[in-house]
């Protein structure tokens, strides 16, 4: 089964990064000077079809719209569930980690950089989350030269940053939605008062939750090379 949730990689996160810093430089330190003003949410139709799609707001000069998307986030969750007995709070968080590592990521930004210079070439290399485009950039980026604008750029270089805030929404949409076993689950309210869902059987302490994570993400490898 899990052979059919492996994905061909085009793009990765670090691949990405990778272009970006290596064909502009320039561009890739820049990023610098933006902040990511806010995570704007996720797109539940696409979660119901198995994507996570997340929002982000880029502010530098100006605001921009950055979007991500992880194909077949949904069928890997629903998978290491039933193969690691874990809370579905670390089960996620661990998830998003793991299809930034290995699977094709999907970047758009709503800034004339992408649009004119990037979007074609995402388009052509099927990392584009956004509108198609098939006019070649002939004279923004003829070379078709690097991968993403600076807003791109920021997020991909600050996973940490959004990871887990982004994890407690799509925990909530999983179980509203349906899309894990709501029998496995149990409903609790943590500090902040967001309804949570989490198994009933806890894991055995495993350490800080850093090195917890790292686990379950060496963990979802093994499973993976064993379904293979």
């Amino acid at each position: 089964m899990l052979r059919n949730l492996q994905m061909l990689c085009e793009a990765t996160k670090d691949e990405l990064k990778t272009r970006i810093s290596r064909d502009h430089p320039e561009r890739w330190e820049r990023r610098r000077n933006y902040e990511i003003d806010e995570y704007k949410g996720i797109n539940k139709p696409e979660l119901r079809a198995g994507n996570l799609e997340a929002y982000f707001a880029v502010q530098g000069r100006r605001l921009y719209s950055v979007t991500l998307r992880f194909e077949g986030f949904v069928p890997i969750v629903q998978y290491f569930l039933n193969h690691i007995d874990d809370e579905l709070y670390e089960v996620v968080d661990a998830a998003i980690s793991y299809v930034a590592d290995s699977h094709d990521t999907h970047v758009y930004c709503s800034c004339p950089d992408f649009r004119y210079r990037f979007r074609y070439l995402a388009t052509v290399d099927g990392y584009n989350a956004g509108p198609s485009e098939n006019r070649f950039p002939e004279i923004r980026n003829p070379g078709l030269e690097g991968a993403a604008c600076k807003h791109v750029a920021k997020v991909l270089s600050k996973t940490h940053r959004w990871k887990r805030r982004l994890a407690k929404f799509v925990r909530k949409a999983l179980v509203e939605d349906g899309l894990v076993d709501v029998e496995t689950v149990r409903t609790v309210e943590d500090e902040q008062g967001v309804v949570e869902q989490r198994p009933e059987k806890q894991p055995e302490p495993g350490g800080d939750r850093d090195q917890r994570l790292k686990y379950l993400q060496r963990r979802f490898a093994e499973i993976a090379e064993e379904g293979e």
